[in-house]
């Protein structure tokens, strides 16, 4: 599975720290949003994420959507970005 500690806390380390902002940003997401973030960046589709969360596709969009507003993004290499900016990604 994908998602990471559920938490959200920021690590405190010098990587991490020079990435506080996008860390608070993380923290505002739900937890279903974190895990649609992280499948939305590793690559998947609304309807592979759909049924690996057992939810519809267009609810996915839902969860897209409010990710974009949240976040400020708006296409998926924006979401790999900050993926990769947490260590989200293997």
């Amino acid at each position: 599975m994908l998602l990471v500690d559920e938490s959200a806390a920021v690590p405190e380390n010098d990587w991490t720290l020079a990435h506080a902002e996008e860390w608070r940003m993380y923290a505002r997401l739900t937890e279903r949003e974190r895990a649609v973030l992280q499948y939305v960046a590793s690559g998947f589709t609304a309807p592979e994420i759909g049924k690996k969360l057992l939810i519809s596709a267009k609810t996915v969009d839902t969860y897209k959507q409010r990710i974009n507003q949240k976040l400020s993004l708006s296409h998926r290499s924006e979401y790999v970005t900050f993926a990769l900016k947490l260590g989200l990604l293997a």
